[in-house]
Order: C-alpha cells, then structure tokens, then sequence
C-alpha cells in the first residue's frame, strides 16, 4: 500500500507537469480507498487498483491520455491507425481524443502517425527498395509512403539517399523534434 501510494503520487505528478495543489484529483485517497477494501487479495487488489487509478488519472489529465496515445502509435506504428479503439483505450471520446491530442502537440493523430512511420524508415535507413520500406513501416503501397515521405522531408527517398549523411541526420532529428511538442512523460514508457 505504501509503494502504491508513493508510485501514483509521482506518476500524477508527472501526468501533471505542474503544482499539484490546484488539482482535484487525489491519488492518496484512491489508494486508501482501494486497499481497504480487500486485504485478502493483495495482488488482485493492487491490480483492480491500478486500473482504477489509470482510468481517473487520465479523465482527470486529458494531456496524459494524449501522451498515452502517443505511446501507443510508437509502440505500433507500422499499424492502421484506428481512433475509435485508441479512444476507448484511454477512455475518451474520439472527437475529445482528436481535440485533446491536437492541443497537446499540436498536429492530428493522423499527421503523428504518419511522421512516425517516416521516422522509422529513416532511422532503419531508406538505403534499400522503396517498396520493402513501404510495407515495414505499415504502408500498403509505394505511392502513399512516397507521398508522407515528401510531406514530411519535403524530399522524395530517392532525393533523400543521395544527401549528405549529416544533412540526412539533421532531417530526422528534425523529424523527431516535431513529434516532442510538450516534455515527454516519463509515467507510461516501458
């Protein structure tokens, strides 16, 4: 109980990003509240917790469920995006999910995914067929990553591989700097 307790304070605190004084979210409280009820189960309680806590630390901090969405699309960027199930993973509407990831860093989810899957066929390296790079960053065909590609380099592949190596470094470090509007949370990474 009392690791829990020391755990979602800081992790509210993180989700945070401020003073907690003018918060009405108390983890304290949630913890107590949870433990109490079963001591049999400690494990089992701890867990039931955990979900309740995540659950109400996101309604209460939209910016976190943002974050926690943006965690999701780079731990599965080569997939579909699909907002509906995104949204019910963090317990959001999806138009509150599009508003709420807008305002937070200051694209849609769309333009994020797709930036992270450019990202990732730059950090893998665009050296071989464009095809092959197409497919493992979760692109079905060569025409719409060629197009992402450009939107977000302003290059095509083929212009891309035959820039210098340090010019080709600044690009995806640029790349990469886009996806960080905010200070990255520390509370959901693994």
């Amino acid at each position: 109980q009392v690791h829990a307790g020391r755990w979602a304070h800081r992790a509210h605190a993180v989700a945070h990003q401020s003073s907690l004084s003018s918060c009405s979210f108390r983890d304290q409280a949630l913890v107590l509240a949870t433990f109490a009820t079963s001591v049999d189960d400690p494990v089992g309680t701890c867990g039931c917790w955990l979900q309740i806590f995540v659950r109400d630390l996101l309604r209460a901090h939209p910016s976190a469920s943002a974050w926690h969405v943006a965690d999701l699309l780079r731990a599965e960027s080569h997939r579909a995006l699909d907002v509906t199930t995104l949204a019910s993973r963090v317990q959001m509407s999806p138009w509150q999910l599009h508003r709420t990831f807008r305002a937070q860093f200051g694209m849609t989810m769309r333009d994020y995914h797709g930036r992270l899957r450019v990202l990732t066929a730059l950090e893998a390296g665009v050296d071989g067929k464009s095809e092959a790079t197409a497919l493992d960053v979760g692109y079905k065909s060569r025409k719409n990553f060629y197009r992402q590609f450009r939107r977000c380099t302003g290059l095509t592949p083929t212009e891309f591989r035959r820039l210098p190596d340090e010019r080709r470094q600044k690009i995806a470090t640029d790349l990469r700097r886009s996806l960080r509007h905010s200070p990255d949370s520390a509370i959901f990474k693994n």
